[in-house]
C-alpha cells in the first residue's frame, strides 16, 4: 500500500524533521563540548557543573590621545585590579572564601591514587569530621594572582618582600600561573590595533576578544 502524503503535509513533515534534527544536533553538540571540557584529572563530583561558556575578555589596553593607557570597562562590572581598595579586596574574598574542604579517604585515594596517605587529614575536631584537606586548583590559581597583585601594593599590604618565603611564595605563584597558561593553552586569535597616541603611533595587541572557556560561576558554586 502506497499513502500519499499532500504537500503541505510534507513540508510539516520536513520541517518537523529538520528542526527536530536540528535540535538532537544541538543537544549532541553541546553535549561533547561539555565532555571535551571535562578530564580525568577533574575532581569526579565537580564534573557536572563543567559547561561552556563563551565570553567577551575585559581588561584590555586602550590608550588617549597623548599616549596615556587607561581600562574600559562596564559600569557595573566588578572590578579585580587597579590601585587597591576595600571593594576590590572584597571581590577577591568573594572569589576565594571556603577554597578548602574536606574529602574522605574513598575519595583521597580516587584522586590521588594509593600513596593518598602522604597528603594531611584533619583529624577530626570542635564538631568537624575528619577528612583530606583539598581544594579545586583554579581557586589555589586565582588566589595565587591576587597574591601577586597584593604584591605590587607592598606598603598597602604591609607586604615588604623581607623574608625568604614572601619571595619564595611570589615565586611560586608565578610559576603556578605560568604552567596554568601553557596547560590551557588558549588558541584565541588576538589582533592588533593602531594608536596614534601611543610613542608617536604604535600597534598594540587587543585582548578584548571572544573565549570559549568553562563557566567559572557554575564552578565556584
Amino acid at each position: 500500500m502506497r499513502i500519499e502524503v499532500s504537500g503541505a503535509k510534507s513540508a510539516s513533515i520536513c520541517s518537523m524533521a529538520f528542526f527536530s534534527g536540528a535540535a538532537v544536533s544541538q543537544v549532541f553538540d553541546s553535549t561533547h563540548q561539555r565532555q571535551a571540557l571535562v578530564y580525568a584529572t577533574d575532581y569526579p563530583p565537580a564534573r557536572a557543573a563543567v559547561e561552556a561558556e563563551t565570553i567577551k575578555f575585559s581588561g584590555g589596553a586602550y590608550f588617549d590621545e597623548q599616549g596615556e593607557p587607561y581600562f574600559h570597562y562596564d559600569h557595573d562590572q566588578t572590578r579585580y585590579f587597579g590601585p587597591p581598595s576595600h571593594k576590590i579586596d572584597r571581590a577577591w574574598d568573594k572569589i576565594n572564601k571556603h577554597r578548602y574542604f574536606l574529602i574522605s579517604d574513598e575519595e583521597a585515594r580516587e584522586a590521588w591514587g594509593a600513596d593518598y596517605e602522604q597528603y594531611y587529614k584533619w583529624p577530626g575536631q570542635n564538631g568537624i569530621p575528619s577528612g583530606y584537606v583539598a581544594g579545586i586548583d583554579v581557586l589555589h590559581k586565582l588566589h595565587c594572582v591576587n597574591h601577586i597583585r597584593k604584591a605590587l601594593n607592598p606598603d598597602y599590604y604591609n607586604m615588604t618582600g623581607s623574608t625568604k618565603f614572601e619571595r619564595y611564595h611570589i615565586d611560586h605563584c608565578l610559576d603556578i600561573v605560568r604552567q596554568s597558561l601553557e596547560c590551557s593553552s588558549d588558541l584565541t586569535l588576538n589582533p592588533t590595533r593602531w594608536w596614534p597616541g601611543l610613542d608617536d603611533g604604535k600597534n598594540f595587541i587587543d585582548s578584548d576578544q571572544v573565549h570559549t572557556f568553562r563557566n567559572f560561576t557554575k564552578v565556584r558554586q
